[in-house]
C-alpha cells in the first residue's frame, strides 16, 4: 500500500470492504500469521489506510464452504462477498477497526449495536490471526458489508426475538389469575347468598336468595318482567363450575435510536376451566388452562416466536362484612419456539421450555349508591418467567448462530381502582352490567438477555472470542390505565353467561383482549 519509490509511487488509500487475496496454495493452507503490522494512515501523497479502518486476514481451505472475496468485493450496497472458484487462499481485507465505533464513516450505534459490536471485535480477535471455521463463514459476510449498512445488519444479529419471549407468557398469566379471581368472572359479595348459604352473588346486600345461583338483588329487584322458572332448592348451591375462552393481543414500541429495541406484537389465546366450592363467607377452587401466544419483531422482521402452555391455578375469596380480600396462584409451562434469519445465511432457530408463575392479590369495600354497586379496591400482583441456558439451530453451518444463558424476568404491579355494577334484565332473564377502570404501576425487573456467538466457543476460537452480550427487547411500561366492561346474563337461576372486554393503554403500548366464560352452580 505504500513505502513504493519512484518511478512507482503509491498513493492508494483502499476502501473499507476491499478484499486481495494474497496467498493461493493448491495444496491448502494450513499455518497463520502471527499478526498483521497495519499500514500508517494513508495521505493523499503517500497511501495507506482509511481513517477508521485495519487489515484482517481470512483463511480458505477446499471443503469449508466459506465465501470469500475477489478484488472487486467492495460493493456499493454492502451485498455479501462470492465464493472463491478455488478456496485454498488467505484474502485480506480492509474492515472498520473496532466495531463499537463507526464515526469515521458517520455511523452512531443504539446501545444493542454497541454490546453487538465489542463481541464482534472479540469475536475476530488480533489482525492476521487464523480463526475457526466457523467464525471464518461469518467474518467472510460481514467484511463484505458497508458501514452505512452495519446498524441494520447488527440488528439482525442480535436475536432481540428471543428477549421478547416473556411479553406473552406474562400476559397469559395475568389473564388467567384473572378469571380465577376477577369479579367480572367470580360474582361473589358480602352480606348476599354467601352468608345466607347459597353462593355467587354478585350484587347487593340482602340476606335471603329468592333464586339460588343468582345475584339477591337481581333476583329480588322489579324488573318488570315474570321472574324465571324456579324449583324449590333441596340443598345450598355450593358448587360451580366454570369454562372460558380467552384472547390478547398487545403492541408494544421499541426504541431503535437509543436502545437499539423494536416494534413487537404478541398475540395470546387459550382456554381454561375450573371449579370452586362455597363456605359461609368464603369460596375457595381450582382451574386449569391450555392456550398459546405468537410474537413478531415487526420492525425490521427481527424474527417470529411462538408457544404453547399449559397452565394451572388455586384462588379463594373471603368477606369481612362489606370488605372481602382474594388471592390466587399459577404455574405455566411454556414450550417456546423462535425464528429469525440474519443479514446473511439460512435461518436460525431455538427450542426450548420456560415457565410462568404468578400470584395477585386483591382487597375492596362494596357499598351501594343510587341503585349502583361501587367497589373501590386495591392489587398486588407478581409475575415470573424463567427461561434456561439453550442455543439456536443453524442447518448452513453460518449466520452468526448464538447461545443464550437462563434468565429470570419479574414484573411487579400495583393498581388502584374502582368497579361500577348495574342490574337490569334482557326478557326475563337478569343481566348485570360491570365496567372497571384502575390506575396500574409495575417494577420490571429484566436485565436482559446473555447470548454468545456459537462460534467463538467452537474448537479453534481465538482467546476471548466467547464474550457474551447483552440485547434487550421492548420495554414494557410502567404506568397503565386498566379497563374492563363486561355483562353477566343469567339464562337460569344457576347458569350464567359472561363477556367481558379488557384494554391496558400505556405511552408506547397497548393490549386490548376479552374472555367469554359459562357459569353453572349446583
Amino acid at each position: 500500500l505504500t513505502g513504493i519509490g519512484a518511478p512507482a509511487n503509491n498513493n492508494y488509500i483502499p476502501p473499507v470492504t476491499s478484499s486481495f487475496i494474497v496467498v493461493q496454495a493448491q495444496g491448502g493452507v494450513l499455518g497463520s500469521f502471527s499478526n498483521l503490522i497495519q499500514p500508517a494512515l494513508g495521505t493523499a501523497s503517500s497511501g495507506g489506510l482509511a481513517a477508521g479502518t485495519r487489515i484482517d486476514a481470512l483463511y480458505y481451505n477446499t471443503g469449508s464452504a466459506t465465501p470469500i472475496g475477489s478484488n472487486s468485493a467492495s460493493s456499493p450496497n454492502g451485498t455479501a462477498a462470492q465464493y472463491a472458484a478455488d478456496p485454498n487462499a488467505i484474502a485480506l481485507w480492509v474492515t472498520p477497526a473496532s466495531y463499537t465505533n463507526l464515526s469515521s464513516f458517520g455511523v452512531s450505534l443504539s446501545q444493542n449495536e454497541l454490546d453487538l459490536g465489542a463481541a464482534l471485535d472479540a469475536l475476530r480477535g488480533p489482525a492476521g490471526v487464523r480463526n475457526n471455521e466457523q467464525a471464518t463463514w461469518d467474518f467472510g459476510y460481514l467484511f463484505a458489508q458497508q458501514p452505512k449498512n452495519l446498524p441494520g445488519v447488527f440488528d439482525s444479529l442480535t436475536g432481540e426475538v428471543n428477549a421478547d419471549a416473556a411479553e406473552g407468557a406474562f400476559q397469559l398469566t395475568n389473564q388467567f389469575l384473572g378469571l380465577m379471581l376477577d369479579p367480572f368472572n367470580r360474582p361473589f359479595s358480602p352480606g348476599s347468598a354467601v352468608e345466607s348459604g347459597s353462593s355467587h352473588s354478585a350484587l347487593g346486600f340482602d340476606t335471603e336468595d329468592p333464586q339460588p345461583g343468582m345475584p339477591v338483588n337481581v333476583a329480588s329487584q322489579d324488573v318488570s318482567t315474570p321472574p324465571l322458572a324456579t324449583k324449590a332448592a333441596t340443598f345450598d348451591q355450593r358448587w360451580m363450575a366454570w369454562g372460558a375462552g380467552l384472547g390478547a393481543y398487545t403492541n408494544i414500541s421499541g426504541d431503535p435510536a437509543t436502545a437499539g429495541t423494536h416494534n413487537f406484537s404478541t398475540s395470546t389465546y387459550g382456554f381454561a376451566g375450573g371449579m370452586d366450592y362455597s363456605i359461609p363467607g368464603a369460596l375457595f377452587g381450582f382451574a386449569v388452562a391450555g392456550g398459546g401466544d405468537n410474537w413478531v419483531v415487526t420492525q425490521e422482521n427481527l424474527g417470529t416466536g411462538n408457544s404453547y402452555d399449559v397452565q394451572a391455578g388455586l384462588y379463594g375469596r373471603t368477606n369481612f362484612g362489606h370488605a372481602y380480600i382474594g388471592a390466587a396462584l399459577s404455574v405455566a409451562n411454556n414450550w417456546m419456539k423462535t425464528t429469525r434469519t440474519p443479514f446473511a445465511g439460512a435461518p436460525l432457530s431455538a427450542s426450548f421450555d420456560a415457565q410462568t408463575f404468578g400470584g395477585r392479590v386483591e382487597a375492596g369495600y362494596s357499598f351501594i349508591y343510587n341503585a349502583m354497586k361501587i367497589t373501590p379496591f386495591a392489587a398486588g400482583q407478581v409475575l415470573a418467567f424463567h427461561s434456561p441456558d439453550y442455543g439456536e439451530t443453524d442447518s448452513a453451518g453460518g449466520g452468526f448462530a448464538l447461545n443464550y444463558a437462563a434468565r429470570t424476568e419479574t414484573d411487579l404491579s400495583s393498581q388502584l381502582g374502582g368497579r361500577f355494577e348495574t342490574a337490569t334484565s334482557v326478557g326475563n332473564m337478569p343481566l348485570i352490567m360491570r365496567v372497571q377502570a384502575a390506575w396500574e404501576h409495575d417494577w420490571v425487573n429484566d436485565a436482559g438477555l446473555a447470548a454468545t456467538f456459537q462460534a467463538g466457543l467452537a474448537p479453534g476460537a481465538l482467546p476471548g472470542a466467547g464474550t457474551s452480550f447483552i440485547v434487550n427487547g421492548a420495554a414494557l411500561p410502567q404506568n397503565l390505565a386498566v379497563v374492563s366492561a363486561g355483562t353477566d346474563l343469567y339464562v337460569t337461576r344457576s347458569i350464567s353467561i359472561n363477556a367481558k372486554f379488557d384494554g391496558q393503554i400505556a405511552s408506547g403500548a397497548q393490549t386490548y383482549g376479552g374472555s367469554l366464560t359459562f357459569r353453572d352452580a349446583w
